[in-house]
């Protein structure tokens, strides 16, 4: 007899978010490698002593490891799919009914770290994968330096794709990748705005003071 399913709901479900997550996934395998103890003394200098708790630093280097070994360069699709990927939430530590952070967090700790402490968070990082043989696929040049390997050429065999990473893009193009996907979602006002009366006017922004327009030339504000 041919069957035919149907969406029944429950009130209550008896749910592991530990025990869905298969025991040779590869993020397992990430995750029992990976140190990320540099990144809290490395960020300490950016975050004060008291008011809301941040993001937990350790985390949004995880959640752009994700993009990068997984080859997501937008950063709300990257969000999108940590909020529907079990074993994303499994990797970051966010259990299935937690919230997962809106994607301006990513935004904004780009922007904390900056390009010199975000490519030494990254590259310190993924330089961990490399070694573990977990990233393969393509030739990835860290500080332009090459890495010796503490392995004999004897030792490498040929490795099934399901058993590795395999990001297109080096450490350094995945933040541009990113940087530039950023900028697009947000414009400078002027580039999408004009008077009416005064096609050569801008808007600038003025600490206590709002927007204002002014003569073409002036400082811009977004």
């Amino acid at each position: 007899m041919r069957g035919q399913k149907e969406l029944n709901p429950k009130i209550f479900y008896q749910f592991s978010l530990e025990q869905r997550v298969p025991k040779n996934h590869l993020l397992r395998r990430l995750d029992a490698l990976l140190d990320l103890s540099f990144v809290e003394p490395l960020t300490r200098r950016l975050y004060g002593y008291n008011g809301n708790q941040s993001v937990d630093p350790v985390v949004i280097v995880k959640m752009l490891l994700l993009g990068y070994l997984y080859n997501i360069h937008s950063v709300r699709d990257l969000m999108r799919q940590i909020a529907d990927r079990m074993s994303f939430r499994w990797f970051l530590g966010y259990d299935i009914d937690e919230a997962i952070p809106d994607h301006s967090v990513i935004s904004k700790n780009m922007k904390r770290f900056g390009p010199e402490l975000f490519h030494e968070l990254f590259d310190r990082t993924v330089q961990q994968c490399i070694r573990s043989g977990l990233v393969g696929g393509k030739l990835f040049h860290i500080d332009s330096t090459t890495l010796k390997a503490d392995a004999s050429m004897d030792s490498m065999r040929p490795t099934h794709p399901d058993e590795t990473f395999l990001p297109d893009l080096a450490p350094k193009e995945y933040w541009d990748a990113l940087s530039k996907e950023e900028k697009r979602n947000h414009p400078n006002v002027n580039d999408r705005m004009a008077s009416t009366t005064d096609p050569d006017a801008a808007v600038i922004s003025r600490d206590g003071k709002g927007r204002i327009q002014s003569p073409q030339g002036s400082s811009g504000g977004r």
